[in-house]
């Protein structure tokens, strides 16, 4: 088989999947479905604006935080273990047992 292997600087959600798809095959497999769910907090301002918060998702009984900001006005104050604690606190309702951060 012949391979070549391309850069690209643009994110292109299908070519993700398809690198993805044999881990997550392979995965469904050996520890079944994955149960995948977004768990997303939005720190929104008074206007309804997003400003921060946390993304992230769950899946095989584990917790993926990829992206926790807090505005660099309202650090310090806590906001982060808040967000933290309750992204926490939502995954193990679902069942979650391992917590893990991505960034």
């Amino acid at each position: 088989m012949n391979m070549t292997i391309h850069f690209m600087d643009e994110a292109q959600p299908a070519v993700g999947e398809a690198i993805a798809a044999p881990l997550v095959a392979y995965n469904a497999q050996k520890i079944g479905a994955p149960d995948r769910r977004p768990l997303v907090l939005a720190l929104r301002d008074e206007h309804g604006n997003v400003v921060g918060g946390l993304w992230g998702h769950t899946a095989f009984g584990w917790l993926y935080v990829e992206v926790l900001v807090v505005p660099e006005g309202l650090r310090a104050r806590g906001i982060g273990t808040d967000l933290l604690s309750r992204a926490e606190s939502e995954a193990i309702a679902r069942g979650c047992h391992i917590l893990l951060s991505t960034s």
